[in-house]
């Protein structure tokens, strides 16, 4: 957040920033994968992962959206020439 309110942050430290969110990310997905099996009983594990799956993929499209909306009054103080 603080990054995105800069006027021109350094690229390198967006990417340093992705890196970490990427890291973090590997570990926790299968983590999270893992434990389903020792929550869920075996005949319902099918729906459960599906359920996860379904959680991911809505996170991916809604996440953006919301934060692309939420984001644009912001954009319009700003004043940036890409948005004039």
């Amino acid at each position: 957040m603080v990054l995105a309110l800069q006027g021109d942050p350094p690229l390198v430290l967006l990417f340093v920033v992705a890196f970490f969110a990427a890291g973090l990310t590997s570990v926790d997905q299968p983590t999270r994968a893992s434990s389903i099996p020792r929550l869920v009983p075996a005949e319902r594990l099918p729906a459960a992962m599906a359920l996860n799956q379904l959680n991911y993929q809505a996170a991916s499209i809604i996440g953006p959206a919301f934060g692309g909306s939420s984001s644009r009054p912001w954009a319009c103080l700003a004043r940036t020439p890409s948005m004039s």
